[in-house]
Parts: structure tokens; sequence; C-alpha cells
């Protein structure tokens, strides 16, 4: 998928800055996961339930992984529980610190049930969503262009996001406008070029940590 993103383009002879930066710049990008605090019905000095969650947003038949290992206190077991949103629980799914499940489409609850070794309990409850289809968790390729003297251009696409963490790789292919492209010329968050006179398309694909990725072309003319 290649969500659509405005190009951003600065004309300015100052094209330095910016290539030295992206030279030292490392990946950047928008993380996205879930955490629960406890329900607050432990026990005085007894433990606290976490629930944190990996990836979100969640889709269709992806595996999701619940962990409870951020909980407090001497805690002897973990019991987790999953339904519908809405539905309640009905008994223990799982124990353990972890708990990892695919689901289907639809609005879901999780569970965890902290115990520790005097017997007191917590327990604390996630909701999430999950979608039929990649569009809420594939990453936005964003480019944005510095134009220097004689045909150069500098292009940024470290503004690029992702909902699943961090985009992990950057890759980027340029020709002439309308012949293709024909594999990767520069990765990392940027490049510079100078362009001869024309019309040229480029084009950024990015990858996320979760594996997803997504691809922007814009048209140039120089």
């Amino acid at each position: 998928m290649s969500p659509e993103n405005d190009t951003t383009e600065t004309d300015s002879t100052n094209t330095w800055d910016r290539r030295d930066a992206l030279k030292v710049m490392g990946a950047t990008g928008v993380g996205l996961v879930g955490a629960s605090a406890a329900s607050g019905n432990a026990a005085a000095a007894g433990p606290t339930a976490v629930i944190d969650t990996n990836p979100l947003p969640v889709t269709e038949g992806t595996t999701v992984t619940f962990d409870g290992s951020n909980s407090t206190g001497d805690i002897t077991k973990y019991e987790w529980y999953r339904n519908s949103a809405g539905d309640g629980f009905y008994g223990v799914v799982k124990e353990g610190e972890t708990f990892s499940e695919s689901f289907a489409q639809g609005d879901f609850s999780i569970k965890l049930k902290v115990t520790d070794s005097n017997g007191n309990t917590d327990t604390s409850q996630f909701s999430f969503k999950v979608y039929g289809d990649g569009t809420a968790t594939a990453p936005i390729p964003r480019i944005e262009m510095v134009r220097g003297g004689d045909g150069e251009i500098t292009f940024d696409g470290t503004r690029s996001t992702s909902p699943r963490g961090e985009i992990v790789e950057y890759e980027w292919s340029r020709n002439s406008a309308g012949d293709g492209f024909y594999g990767v010329n520069f990765t990392g968050p940027g490049f510079f070029e100078n362009f001869a006179d024309g019309d040229f398309d480029v084009r950024l694909r990015v990858t996320d940590e979760e594996g997803q990725t997504a691809e922007k072309v814009i048209t140039i003319t120089v």
C-alpha cells in the first residue's frame, strides 16, 4: 500500500546543512505500542499487574504478544483471559508471563491477573481493535526536497512514519519520468544529486521494524 502524503519542497540555496545532517541522521519513526496499568485492586504492598502489547495497531491474522513481565511484586502466577469486547471473561486461557494469539477482525479485550507469594492479587485489562486490512498499520513515506544550484536537489525521507514503530530502511530509486525503476539507487534517510534538465521520477520505499513496506513516487522537473 502507498498511503498518499504531500511532498514538501523548499527552495533554498543552503542545501549543505541538510546534506550534512543526512549523513549522521538515523532512522526515525513514530512508535505505537499498547500498555495497561493495574486496576488498583491490589492489596497494600501487593502485586501490580501491567500489560505491555506489541504490535499495535493489529490487523487480522497478526500474532499479538501480551507481556506481563513488567508487573511488580513477588509474583508466583500470571493468568490471562480474553474475549470479544463487552462480553466478559469466562475462564483462564493461558498461564505464564506472556500470552500470544492471532485474532479475526473485531474488538477484543485481554485481562491479566497476577498473584504474589502471599496470595494477594491484582488485575489489569486491555481493549483493542483488530483491523481487516493493512491500511491502519502500513508505514507512510514522506519526501521532502531542497533545491540548490546547478540542478542539485536534496531528498529527505526522515519525516516518514509508521504506526508500528520506527522506520528501519529507506530505499531510493530515480529515473527519467515514465521510464520505470530498475533497482535501488540509494539507501538511507536521504540523498542528493545533480540532475540534468528534464523530468524525473523519484521513488522512496520505507520498511518499518515489523517488516511492512510502503512506497511513494513523485515527479520533479529540473
